[in-house]
């Protein structure tokens, strides 16, 4: 087998960048990146996503000023040995992202290359700026848990000027590809006279601690 090359009609679709209607919009996806391990990301700035584009040059260009109203999730599902293979991002209940890997009918006749397919999409947050990310299990293979056995939460505030304390429970999942980490949290309070609880999801980049004289 030879890895699919980059012609004419195996370029990454890109589509036009603007949306203020919340829905997702999608700006570029291919069978080819450089990128060959699984991996989703969660992007809010641009230092972040130009260290994304580092690694994959076909991603579109974006400007600093585009993320002050949209947010882009970028899905990498690694290398397969044929065509057929592609990345579904879209939203479901609750408002979730969900990240898929679509895969060929195990009848399909598929191009007999390496392919590494991708997607990339953007929203615009309107309100909330939380992320509640649903990973298919092919991304979450390389992912480490880690479960909260033990902390707390305080808040307070309101017309009334209330304090309140909660135990914490939850999990955090971290997923890591070179200097980019996108962590994933699901924390809820217990104890409280209400729910409470805070999910996301969000990449930034590793920076390596100096110790300096």
């Amino acid at each position: 087998m030879c890895r699919e090359q980059q012609n004419k009609n195996n370029k990454p679709v890109v589509e036009n960048q603007n949306n203020n209607s919340g829905e997702l919009k999608t700006l570029a996806e291919g069978s080819q990146s450089s990128i060959t391990d699984p991996f989703v990301a969660v992007i809010r700035d641009d230092a972040t996503y130009a260290k994304l584009r580092k690694m994959e040059p076909k991603l579109p260009r974006l400007e600093a000023d585009f993320f002050r109203l949209n947010i882009v999730v970028a899905a990498f599902l690694g290398t397969r040995n044929t065509g057929g293979y592609s990345v579904e991002i879209s939203r479901i209940e609750n408002g979730k992202i969900r990240v898929a890997e679509r895969a060929p009918a195990k009848d399909a006749m598929t191009a007999q290359v390496i392919t590494s397919p991708f997607k990339l999409v953007s929203f615009s947050p309107q309100g909330s700026t939380a992320v509640d990310l649903s990973a298919g299990e092919i991304f979450q293979q390389r992912a480490q848990l880690y479960r909260i056995s033990g902390g707390t939460f305080r808040g307070g505030g309101g017309l009334a000027g209330r304090n309140e304390s909660y135990q914490l429970n939850g999990k955090l999942q971290l997923s890591r590809l070179g200097d980019l980490v996108t962590i994933g949290f699901a924390l809820v309070g217990d104890g409280s006279e209400r729910e409470r609880s805070l999910r996301g999801s969000a990449t930034g980049v590793i920076k390596e601690r100096r110790d300096y004289d």
